[in-house]
């Protein structure tokens, strides 16, 4: 009982306690810089990925789809907004706020131009690594199986989220297993 209420005492303080510094400049043109430390996701219209910042994590959107590598160096121009509620295909409210601030993700750029240093060196190594083993059993599942069974296995197996066609991951969706 004492371990879960102090669970919990953490996680209202995480929640109350907003410690970005960004978010002074909500709606303004800003430029970042930091680390990519997530795999891009390729969205319908858009990529998305996140940077770590000396102080905090951001979550960039790019309409230009652009994929950063993982561990890269980049500076970031856009503006910044923070995460709003939004109604699900399901009529169900996705508290997106929430959602980031589990990872410590307090807003959102929407950036207008991105820049790779290539000069900085990456971070992350070992991870870096990882992810190169990742894609490699990834385009091993792809060659040995069709579509959308490999996208289903690669789902399963190596928590790829993009690869299901929209058809089937809303039927997944609509039925609670995704």
């Amino acid at each position: 009982v004492v371990f879960i209420s102090i669970g919990v005492i953490r996680f209202h303080i995480d929640m109350v306690s907003n410690s970005s510094q960004i978010v002074k400049h909500v709606g303004e043109m800003i430029t970042t810089s930091g680390f990519v430390v997530s795999q891009a996701e390729d969205k319908k219209y858009s990529s998305r990925f996140i940077i770590k910042t000396d102080d905090e994590k951001i979550l960039i959107n790019s309409k230009d789809k652009i994929f950063p590598e993982y561990g890269s160096f980049v500076e970031v121009r856009g503006i910044v907004s923070t995460p709003k509620s939004f109604l699900t295909n399901t009529d169900r409210i996705f508290d997106y706020k929430k959602y980031l601030v589990k990872d410590n993700i307090f807003v959102i750029i929407d950036a207008n131009e991105i820049k790779s240093d290539v000069d900085k060196k990456p971070c992350c190594f070992v991870s870096r690594k990882l992810l190169y083993i990742k894609d490699f059993f990834v385009s091993k599942i792809n060659f040995l199986l069709p579509k959308p069974h490999g996208d289903l296995l690669n789902g399963i197996l190596l928590g790829e989220k993009n690869t299901l066609p929209t058809e089937l991951r809303d039927d997944f969706i609509k039925t609670g297993t995704i």
